[in-house]
């Protein structure tokens, strides 16, 4: 019984809601991933250190002895995740000076702050000499203006990889003598005792700023800030000088509340023999750590450091300071010794993660080596760069639910088994193993094992296993200690060479069965056709992928028979009793009733089912079919499709879903089925978006989420062309996708010649076309400036599309200067080589993209007396149109280019004419192939007309750059690509380059 009229309406409302819903999701998601693929974020940061000698000279020597606050500013690139990629510096007063240059990370108030420093260096030292730093003068105010900066703005210690720092309670500074190891005493404004350490930062007020932590705070002193600023420049008494301080200089100090240095006299000279220490080290820097080795000397109690000046080194004993002499010939020698076993040019210097293998060396080979020869070396908790070594891997699996289970895999150390893998996933989740990092050469990861130690992976070995098992897949669905894999990943196993497997019976099957490929298979024995040997491998396959519970696309070229093929497989599956429920076969409209005559004709052991009209619920209900034929039309209105239990759903031109968002993708993805399959001859036609939709039809999962694919292919692929990446693509999809040319099997096929002819425009051509260029050039440079290539799509095709109508036609493009030229130089060379080409008896098509050129080309063609018929998406009955033409009834047909990619069987014609390139060169072959096909015994012959340095012919050029890509995917898994290719500026600004220029960007 019907529905009533506000049921229905409720499940109409219902149907949109969810459909709109979804679409909502599927758009959000498409936005995240193409923010995701931008270039990293950035902020502006501020690195603040003490600036020894930039102010001596800019102000009188006497006037100015102590040092200065150095604010640079920084622009510090991040990645999705927060982390630093890269610093450069940043310009602020030059941003500031052009609006358009300021990022919008720049608060007001951090401009004002800049620029209030910057007034006070104006002022007390002059023009400034950096564009990127201030020093900041200690006049009144620079305190608060320093303070309020670290409170509103990113600031750390020397740079970004110093601590960030944050405010701390204020502290007291006390003036205290320290003892140099030379003897010599200092005056400085120090912590007590116990407290912890800190540096002055010489403002006013004064502050103090731990270098360690990056706790800042306002800094106190019983002695005034003007005697203590002058403290920030140490009061030095030589070691010549402790034992006779002048009394001058005591009266001094005493005046001003300070303290006297320690009266020491001489002592013996003492003999001490050094002792080098070494520390390794790591400390945090740009979101990561980085090693750090530090070298000493230890005379005694008395640290010297690599350097140090003085010729003695003094050991106070109650008020006698005894000299040693220095060992400089030791310290050298030590020096030496360091940088020979791998140590930095500079000893006390850090170094990045990209020198960790050196480092892990370092540690492993130098270290038994200094303490051998007497170094004392001490190796930090915070030094990551120390391994132990590999001696194999192992691999164990264990069954989750139905086709799917759980992997561990780990190494051998010392005859333990130790599961890695919660360490690798950990450290892909927090960033610290990108596929970047592991193509560094000689890359080596190292993870943290849970009993402390690390263990050290070779970055090529580590890539395999993300490559093969990590990259595609929810962690958040796997246990921490192991992950959750399908049974499309069985193969997968086999790319880890190394590995000890102990695999589970269940997934010894599934690699068995996708290892040995297919088998032969009987035909169904109601087959009404006889196969040829490509047809039946492509039969056999189907089954194969039935067997091992698996989807396909079957990517034949057109005309090569896979039709047949599919239902040679619908058959046998009926024949054997597994046909539960009937199959479904989704068509263009065009296709519809051949595919129903197709069935009829080569599997009548199939009933099937035209499911169409308004009585189309009714006989699906009867139930008495086993095979249902629809079009994507009705796919995507009609809920019962997705309500009913399919076998088997194909689909058939199966590019209709390759735009993932919408309505009829969306519900391909919904049906229910228990194998899909996709038939298409273009899998892939403009982008690797395209092929992850088909892949997803048939093998849900197989290459992850779209954000997860545009991560680990289609950016490195199309972006950066990384070969590597296309390969492993290739091997990803390689079984479940079977292709084969025409010129691979089909040896019986007639050749197919392809000339390009070549039209010069005529003077008033040109200049026409000269016009059009500079006009659209200038709005389309206009609306590049103000809204980018991303908002600009539209005014670019526009412009583009006026100068392809100058070639076709002039007055397609309705413009008053077009109307005097009636016949221009390309349909006067179209019309010359048709009347040739009919006189000689020959057949032929002729394509375009715009149905208005083919209206003009048909009164052409009435004004000549040649037969003509015409299909474009309005025409009705193809067929009869078809059938007139393969009759010999009429010499030409015009086509449109989008009309004529699907349903048409055109053997009759021997010679194909695009009059207009477009740019999807996959389009323009299948149009081509409905005359080069099974069936055709006369050779063919492919002509392109080609406007000569016009727009058309750099058409041609990225057309060629755009058909390597789907080559590659296509054909072999081995072939080699320059990547992907959508326009950029450089290849608008080519297109629209003055005629005659063809200079495509590389």
């Amino acid at each position: 019984m019907a529905p009533s009229g506000a049921a229905a309406e409720v499940a109409v409302a219902d149907r949109e809601l969810r459909e709109r819903s979804e679409r909502l999701r599927l758009l959000a998601q498409a936005r995240d991933e193409h923010t995701a693929s931008m270039l990293p974020s950035s902020e502006i940061a501020f690195g603040v250190s003490l600036a020894i000698d930039e102010a001596r000279g800019r102000v009188e020597p006497e006037l100015w002895r102590h040092p200065v606050v150095r604010i640079a500013a920084l622009r510090v690139g991040l990645d999705a995740r927060g982390r630093v990629q890269h610093v450069r510096p940043a310009h602020l007063d030059a941003m500031t000076a052009s609006p358009g240059l300021l990022p919008p990370e720049v608060g007001l108030e951090v401009l004002a702050l800049w620029h209030g420093a910057r007034a006070l260096e104006r002022r007390v030292f002059g023009p400034p000499r950096e564009t990127e730093a201030v020093l900041l003068p200690p006049v009144p105010g620079s305190g608060t203006l320093l303070s309020t900066l670290f409170e509103v703005a990113r600031c750390h210690v020397n740079d970004i990889g110093g601590p960030r720092l944050m405010r701390g309670p204020a502290r007291t500074g006390h003036p205290q003598w320290r003892l140099a190891s030379n003897g010599r005493q200092d005056l400085v404004l120090a912590p007590l005792p116990g407290e912890p350490p800190w540096a002055v930062l010489p403002v006013v007020p004064l502050h103090y700023v731990n270098t360690q932590t990056g706790t800042f705070g306002l800094l106190r002193s019983e002695i005034g800030d003007e005697v203590a600023l002058e403290l920030t420049t140490a009061l030095s008494v030589p070691a010549s000088l402790s034992s006779a301080v002048p009394d001058e200089v005591r009266a001094s100090l005493t005046s001003a509340g300070l303290p006297l240095p320690l009266p020491l006299r001489r002592g013996a000279p003492e003999a001490i023999v050094p002792i080098a220490s070494v520390r390794l080290t790591g400390r945090d820097a740009f979101g990561g750590r980085v090693p750090q080795v530090e070298l000493w000397f230890a005379y005694g109690g008395v640290r010297v450091r690599p350097g140090e000046p003085g010729d003695e080194v003094m050991h106070l004993v109650g008020d006698t300071l005894h000299p040693s002499p220095r060992a400089h010939a030791f310290e050298r020698a030590a020096i030496a010794r360091l940088r020979e076993l791998g140590a930095p040019e500079r000893v006390d210097a850090t170094a990045t993660v990209a020198d960790q293998e050196a480092w892990i060396a370092f540690a492993r080979d130098a270290v038994p080596r200094l303490r051998a020869e007497g170094f004392d070396v001490t190796v930090e908790d915070s030094f990551e760069w120390t391994a132990v070594e590999i001696d194999g891997w192992y691999g164990a699996t264990e069954d989750a639910d139905a086709g799917e289970w759980f992997l561990e895999l780990g190494v051998l150390v010392g005859g333990e088994r130790i599961n890695i893998l919660p360490a690798v996933v950990e450290a892909i989740r927090d960033g610290r193993i990108t596929r970047e990092r592991l193509q560094v050469e000689h890359a080596t990861v190292l993870l943290p094992l849970a009993d402390g130690r690390r263990v050290r992976v070779e970055g090529a070995r580590l890539q395999a296993i993300v490559d093969v098992l990590v990259e595609l897949h929810d962690h958040d669905r796997s246990p921490r200690d192991k992950l959750r894999l399908s049974s499309l990943d069985a193969a997968r196993l086999d790319a880890l060479t190394e590995v000890a497997w102990e695999l589970s019976p269940r997934v010894q099957q599934a690699v068995a069965r996708l290892r040995a490929g297919p088998v032969s298979v009987a035909l169904p024995t109601a087959l009404r056709a006889e196969l040829r040997e490509y047809q039946r491998h492509g039969f056999e396959w189907l089954q194969w992928l039935r067997e091992a519970g698996l989807g396909g696309i079957l990517a034949d070229d057109m005309g090569l028979g896979k039709t047949v093929q599919a239902l040679t497989h619908l058959l046998a599956e009926h024949e054997a009793g597994r046909m539960k429920a009937p199959a479904l076969v989704v068509v263009p409209r065009s296709v519809l009733r051949n595919w129903a005559r197709e069935a009829e004709r080569f599997t009548p052991g199939l009933r099937v089912l035209v499911y169409h009209g308004r009585d189309r619920h009714a006989a699906l209900a009867n139930g008495e079919h086993q095979l249902v034929v629809t079009t994507y039309a009705l796919l995507q209105r009609d809920e019962v499709l997705q309500q009913q239990r399919w076998h088997t759903v194909v689909l058939d031109e199966a590019q209709a879903i390759k735009n993932p968002t919408t309505k009829v993708a969306l519900a391909a993805m919904k049906l229910n089925a228990q194998q899909r399959l996709a038939m298409t001859g273009t899998p892939m036609e403009n982008h690797l978006g395209e092929l992850w939709s088909l892949t997803s039809f048939v093998n849900p999962g197989l290459l992850g989420n779209r954000r997860q694919f545009t991560q680990w292919y289609r950016t490195p692929i199309e972006r950066d062309g990384e070969v590597g990446r296309f390969d492993a693509l290739c091997r990803r999809i390689a079984p479940f996708m079977l292709r084969r040319t025409k010129t691979q099997v089909l040896t019986e096929l007639p050749p197919k010649t392809e000339v390009v002819m070549y039209a010069a425009l005529d003077d008033r051509e040109r200049d026409l076309y000269e016009s059009v260029r500079l006009t659209m050039e200038e709005r389309v440079r206009k609306e590049l400036v103000a809204r980018g290539l991303a908002k600009s799509q539209i005014v670019v095709l526009d412009a583009l599309l006026k100068l392809r109508q100058v070639c076709c036609h002039a007055p397609l493009t309705k413009l008053a200067a077009a109307r005097a030229i009636t016949r221009g130089s390309k349909l006067t060379l179209l019309l010359d080589l048709l009347e040739q080409l009919a006189a000689e008896g020959r057949r032929t098509l002729v394509f375009s993209q715009f149905t208005s050129m083919l209206e003009v080309i048909g009164k052409e063609l009435h004004a000549l007396e040649i037969r003509w018929s015409t299909i474009t998406g309005r025409t009705s009955d193809r067929q009869r149109v078809v059938d007139e033409f393969q009759q010999g009834n009429v010499a030409v047909m015009l086509v449109s280019l989008k009309a004529g990619g699907t349903g048409l069987n055109l053997t009759a014609a021997d010679t194909v004419i695009h009059y207009d390139p477009w740019w999807n060169p996959a389009v323009e072959a299948q149009a081509s192939d409905r005359a080069h096909r099974i069936g055709q015994d006369k050779p063919v012959t492919v002509y392109r007309l080609i406007c000569e340095g016009t727009v058309e012919e750099r058409m041609v050029a990225l057309q060629e750059r755009k058909a390597a890509l789907g080559r590659g995917i296509q054909e072999s898994a081995q072939r080699r690509t320059q990547g992907g290719h959508r326009l950029d500026e450089r290849d608008i600004a080519a297109l629209l380059a003055p005629l005659g220029e063809l200079d495509l960007p590389e």
